[in-house]
């Protein structure tokens, strides 16, 4: 369990970046047209 740990956080950036894009591309999240990267970024985080 420990090295899936320590994987995650490594690649935390890379799997963050890649939300932001699919939230951003994804036509069927209306609300986050307008939202700064930051506020899309921390519901990810809230997700864990």
């Amino acid at each position: 369990m420990n090295d899936f740990s320590q994987l995650l956080s490594d690649k935390i950036n890379v799997i963050t970046d890649r939300w932001v894009s699919a939230v951003r591309q994804d036509r069927q999240i209306e609300s986050a047209d307008n939202l700064p990267r930051t506020a899309i970024q921390n519901q990810h985080y809230s997700c864990r």
